[in-house]
């Protein structure tokens, strides 16, 4: 592969990762800076966002830590406002912020439950959207990455919050 990494070069791309404070989030981040992206890495953790940016000083790329929740639209907002006005631009939009429900079986889940579960992954994902395509299409191009599960496909016996909002992620969002 290390012959064809140049079919993956970033540089000169702004990326913007979702929940990339930690796991798979910031496994994302890294690669994105591996491949020469500049990255903004959002996390409702402020420490967590800050652990990832350190760790990708060493690839020498451009970074900013912003502190988000994906559910709260003005923090979304805020959120790619500070990619763009930090970064100058926003090429990649990678939503991977996303929970899961407190083990129960759907008659058996609060409501609330439910309503925190469908805030994040499914209402998150849609602010998101909302926010970035805007600096997307100012600059001509953009791309957008959703991280679902195969939860999202497979239903399962206590997973019914999380099993309901990745459906969505699934299709197109044109």
């Amino acid at each position: 592969m290390a012959g064809n990494r140049s079919i993956f070069d970033l540089s000169g791309r702004v990326a913007l990762v979702t929940g990339g404070g930690h796991g798979l989030g910031r496994a994302i981040s890294e690669a994105m800076a591996e491949f020469g992206a500049d990255v903004a890495v959002a996390d409702r953790s402020p420490d967590a966002a800050q652990e990832t940016v350190a760790l990708l000083d060493r690839f020498g790329i451009r970074t900013v830590a912003i502190t988000a929740d994906v559910s709260i639209a003005a923090d979304v907002n805020e959120m790619v406002t500070r990619t763009t006005g930090e970064l100058g631009r926003l090429d990649i939009l990678f939503c991977n912020a996303g929970i899961g429900n407190t083990p129960a079986r759907i008659h058996e889940l609060q409501i609330a439950e439910w309503d925190r579960v469908m805030s994040v992954n499914l209402r998150g994902t849609f602010l998101c959207l909302r926010a970035a395509i805007p600096a997307m299409l100012a600059t001509g191009r953009g791309s957008v990455i959703l991280t679902s599960s195969v939860a999202g496909l497979v239903a399962g016996n206590e997973a019914c919050g999380f099993l309901g909002g990745h459906p969505m992620v699934y299709q197109k969002p044109d």
